[in-house]
């Protein structure tokens, strides 16, 4: 005998628990479903009134739609094309590319392109929107899409999409304010994140020189003197690469910092290496914090990223691709934030040799970077500031974190 197929999400609201099972719906009985105007590129306008909506303007892991990029065009009131205005809550679908991604519409003076889907929602738009984000619609439409090399997905295709909702109009509700909480509230940390991430640019910008400049245009109090031009060598007392042995995920031992870790001033530890439990490593291959480490093989475009080692020490290596260096007169937290300003990258990527996927920097290459300094209390001061503001921007990306995961975890439990 078929197994029966239980109709209940493993998560649900303790008053709707003995509601009954969730019944099958197709998509276009929840929606109305349809698609944009084909414009003509002649029309546009880049001082449009409104922006034309397109399936670029779908982005992964944005619940909204991007109104920032495309182009525009001029729409009157008494326009025919006025039917194809969004509003707001309206449910877009992607149908060319990437098939099956969605957004919902929280802004104005927007219209839609054709190949975008435009679902309009009968009831309760946030659950509906919510529903098709389970991640099951997205592999449902994958499954079901045609062409070659760009994929197609039609209106028909999208409106047969079946699962299970629930026969309560109160449930329904409930389950879409639930989600339409955590993304305000996800969308909150976002901007948050965003603010701080663009104040530190900002600083970074002001606290160093620019170009011909011996003072940077803001200043901790107290500091007036000029900073100077020095080259790496009159700064540099050793470069040490890092050891020989090799790291796997599978291994128990010491973990093992490698030229993936490391990145433009900070450390990616979300995969990371461990070397053999029964391996020793020489102290002098072992990371101490403030230790600054360069990355002498990369590709082309990645090779030569450094960060300053703000970790605990003596528990991580670094391998023989990575590099440490050791100063005089040079704060490390400062020079964490001094090497990863435009002007040091650009010196260090011209220094690169090799092809784009495999590329090296040499030490004695470096010799000739210039850069200028503080007196090394200003350098302490502002090395600081900055960590300080790395903290802050960390703190944030893990509220957004937890934030993400909380509703991916609920979109798993409390829909079928």
């Amino acid at each position: 005998m078929e197994e029966i197929k239980k109709g209940v999400p493993k998560r649900r609201f303790k008053e709707f628990q003995n509601a009954g099972e969730w019944e099958e719906r197709k998509l276009s009985e929840l929606a109305q479903i349809s698609t944009g105007f084909p414009f003509d590129s002649k029309e546009f306008d880049q001082n449009g009134n409104y922006l034309v909506i397109t399936n670029g303007n779908i982005q992964n892991d944005s619940p909204t739609v991007d109104g920032h990029i495309g182009n525009r065009i001029k729409i009157e009131s008494n326009d025919s094309r006025y039917e194809y205005i969004l509003k707001k809550n309206d449910i877009l679908v992607t149908m060319d590319g990437t098939v099956g991604r969605t957004a919902k519409v929280i802004g104005k003076q927007q219209i839609l392109a054709q190949r975008v889907g435009r679902l309009t929602a009968k009831a309760n738009p946030e659950f509906v929107y919510q529903f098709l984000n389970t991640g099951d619609f997205f592999d449902k439409m994958t499954l079901v899409s045609h062409g070659g090399t760009i994929k197609h997905i039609s209106l028909n295709e999208i409106g047969n999409y079946e699962n299970y909702v629930p026969h309560d109009d109160d449930e329904f509700k409930k389950i879409g304010e639930l989600f339409q909480n955590l993304d305000s509230q996800i969308t909150l940390q976002q901007r948050k994140l965003e603010k701080i991430k663009a104040m530190k640019k900002a600083y970074l910008s002001e606290m160093f020189p620019a170009a011909g400049q011996t003072k940077p245009k803001r200043r901790f109090k107290g500091f007036t003197e000029d900073w100077i031009e020095h080259e790496f060598k009159d700064d540099i007392v050793s470069i040490q690469t890092g050891t020989n042995l090799l790291g796997s995920t599978s291994n128990k031992g010491r973990p093992l910092l490698k030229m993936g870790n490391i990145q433009r001033g900070y450390f990616a530890l979300d995969k990371l290496e461990k070397l053999n439990k029964n391996e020793e490593v020489e102290p002098e291959n072992i990371a101490h914090y403030g230790d600054f480490l360069f990355n002498t093989r990369n590709t082309l475009e990645l090779v030569g990223k450094g960060a300053t080692w703000f970790g605990i020490s003596n528990v991580y290596a670094f391998n023989s691709n990575l590099a440490r260096f050791v100063f005089k007169n040079i704060d490390t937290v400062f020079f964490n934030y001094l090497y990863n300003t435009s002007n040091m990258i650009r010196q260090v990527n011209q220094r690169a040799m090799g092809t784009t996927s495999v590329a090296a920097i040499y030490p004695r290459t470096l010799n000739t970077i210039k850069y200028k300094l503080p007196l090394l209390p200003e350098q302490q001061k502002i090395g600081t500031f900055f960590k300080n503001l790395d903290k802050q921007i960390t703190l944030h990306q893990k509220k957004l974190s937890k934030l993400q995961n909380l509703k991916k975890s609920y979109l798993n439990e409390m829909f079928i």
